[in-house]
């Protein structure tokens, strides 16, 4: 290796040549040795500046190769971490959480914790602390910057607003950062999207999401025993049995209240009961490919007009939660219909304005004033009718000002 200490060396043996220049002598073999001549000046400073040139090289040539040897290091722990980061938002957890906060309506996420259930809140700290936390890492230098971007700025793009109104709450409640890195995270997703593909509109694929789940989740549910039209018969690994409904996902009861303080019942008659049944008006959300994308309010609206002619105005989330869980994993939400009005027919009174399987079921919509209900409902008992359990619940969740009319029934 050419080394300052090498030069000094070459440069010590050419002034000894040049003092060594004597008359020439007989060698071994007859060979007559004759000493070079001395060099000039110039020709020893072209040497050293040849020799100093070289070394700097063999410098700047060592200097490369330990910066290269870094980028390389910093690039494989970069993908590294990205691979890991990968894995945990394609794990089936953060999918179905995923598809949890997609579902959800408007008005589930911007009062999540007024009214919002344990499942979608659980979905919603799980998707949102793994991109704040992907956030934080991509400020550090942690993630590479394009790699991630490239990924993920179709789903930020389409997330963020959806859980921007609970994440602007919080933090104004809290007083202090909260989800930071979250929401810069999306505003490099914006940037990206604006600078590579400024004319597109980033929607998720729900019916691709909810297929390659439900091919997971298959191998942890069991097999199905038996499939209808509307229904799978399920057996578990463990022996459980139990249904759950093709289309739709999760159902509404709704609690349709009018001006007057009176409560909308409909009376349908139930094939499995074989009976009349008293109930609320209910329905599925998004059972149909029409209503694939509907949120809940969208749902008690379609559904309160088509069993009883009445649209609402105002539609507030009472309660979410499973309705049997030992025999089907439905989710239904109950729902407060305010500010009625007589719109249409229902079903009932023109059996052609809904579709075919609820306009043979639909028989009767009862108007009744709050002060009456519970004595009306013991009448209809009395009558063989049945009573949906769903309706004494949903009256537990009358305004405070009802309640006291509703215990002198």
């Amino acid at each position: 290796m050419l080394t300052l200490k090498n030069v000094c060396r070459a440069r010590h043996t050419t002034m000894l040549l040049q003092r060594s220049a004597k008359k020439p002598r007989p060698l071994k073999g007859g060979v007559i040795w004759i000493p070079a001549a001395p060099l000039q000046k110039g020709e020893l400073m072209k040497i050293e500046l040849i020799l100093q040139i070289v070394a700097s090289v063999a410098a700047l040539l060592g200097l490369g190769m330990i910066w290269f040897q870094l980028r390389l290091s910093t690039k494989l722990s970069q993908y590294s971490a990205l691979t890991k980061a990968h894995h945990e938002i394609g794990s089936l957890e953060f999918r179905i959480a995923l598809r949890r906060i997609y579902h959800a309506s408007s008005e589930e996420i911007e009062h999540l914790d007024e009214l919002g259930g344990d499942e979608i809140r659980e979905a919603f700290e799980l998707v949102s602390g793994r991109y704040d936390l992907m956030g934080a890492r991509l400020q550090d230098g942690v993630l590479p910057y394009d790699g991630t971007l490239k990924t993920e700025w179709k789903v930020l793009m389409v997330l963020w607003p959806k859980v921007k109104p609970i994440v602007l709450a919080r933090r104004k409640g809290r007083g202090t950062p909260y989800k930071e890195h979250f929401e810069w995270l999306f505003k490099q997703a914006n940037s990206y999207q604006q600078k590579h593909f400024p004319s597109s509109n980033p929607f998720l694929n729900l019916a691709e999401l909810s297929n390659a789940i439900t091919n997971t989740e298959a191998e942890m549910r069991g097999k199905v025993l038996y499939e209808g039209a509307n229904l799978q018969f399920w057996r578990h690994t463990s022996g459980w049995e139990y249904v759950r409904r093709i289309r739709g996902r999760g159902g509404v009861t709704i609690l349709p209240l009018t001006a007057e303080q009176e409560i909308i019942f409909v009376e349908q008659y139930r094939v499995p009961l074989m009976s009349m049944v008293v109930e609320l008006p209910a329905g599925l959300i998004g059972d149909s490919s029409e209503f694939a994308a509907e949120e809940v309010s969208d749902a008690v609206r379609r559904e309160l007009f088509e069993e009883t002619g009445y649209e609402c105005q105002v539609v507030k989330e009472l309660a979410r939660g499973p309705l049997l869980p030992g025999l089907t994993d439905e989710i239904n939400v109950l729902c407060l219909a305010e500010g009625l009005a007589k719109r249409g027919d229902s079903i009932a009174e023109n059996p052609t304005s809904g579709d075919g399987e609820t306009a043979c079921e639909i028989a009767k919509v009862h108007v009744i004033p709050v002060s009456s209900v519970l004595g009306w409902l013991k009448e209809q008992r009395k009558a063989g009718k049945k009573v949906d359990l769903r309706t004494y619940a949903a009256l537990f969740f009358l305004p405070e000002s009802l309640q006291s009319a509703l215990q002198k029934c």
